[in-house]
């Protein structure tokens, strides 16, 4: 009911001044190839972000770019909202991953590692399909969320999933780190795996 209230003051010219977020949804979500529906899409984002409603602006930035007919020729409106996109997942990551260097839980490192590898798909996926448009250009920030992701298998204890993760860096600096790191653990895999062959001939 609250869209379509908002819908009719839209279409009757009634509302004065700067829109409501109720007619910015409205526009976003029912008038999609209007004129004004991408200024409103960054009014009703910056609204979010200075209202401190992450969450929420995480999952319009999403369904946004889940909206045919709200993108479609809008080249600068799609990178801006696909670099969001990828900015909050790399962002949410980092936080999962201060809330592990403080409680030192491998639940913690787990969800961590799991934060920067959706960060890294989906930075690889936009910066594939979309790399230059009209000056724009989408820094891909796959690698160092791979090796961020490494470091937080390391610390769960799941040295498979850490070596996996690294051998997927193609960037040169990241890659040479990534190298170093799975030589120091591909050594610490096969003393693990003879101290507890000796121990278990011990027992």
């Amino acid at each position: 009911m609250r869209l379509a209230a908002a819908l009719v003051l839209v279409l009757a010219g009634t509302s004065h001044g700067a829109p409501s977020e109720e007619e910015m949804v409205g526009v976003i979500t029912m008038q999609p190839r209007a004129a004004k529906a991408p200024v409103y899409v960054r009014s009703l984002l910056d609204k979010l972000t200075r209202e401190q409603r992450i969450a929420e602006r995480t999952a319009w930035v999403d369904r946004m770019l889940a909206m045919p007919r709200l993108l479609a020729g809008r080249e600068e409106l799609i990178l801006a909202l696909q670099n969001m996109q990828i900015s909050q997942r790399f962002l949410d990551a980092r936080i999962f991953m201060s809330h592990a260097l403080r409680s030192h839980l491998v639940e913690d490192w787990r969800r961590a590692a799991a934060g920067f590898v959706d960060a890294a798909e989906v930075s690889r996926r936009w910066s594939t399909s979309v790399d230059v448009r009209d000056g724009y250009r989408i820094v891909s920030i796959a690698d160092e969320a791979r090796f961020d992701a490494g470091l937080c298998w390391e610390h769960a204890g799941d040295v498979t999933a850490a070596l996996a993760t690294y051998g997927t860096l193609i960037g040169g600096t990241r890659s040479e780190l990534a190298a170093q790191r799975m030589v120091a653990l591909g050594l610490r895999a096969v003393v693990l795996v003879h101290v507890e062959g000796a121990a278990w001939l011990a027992y």
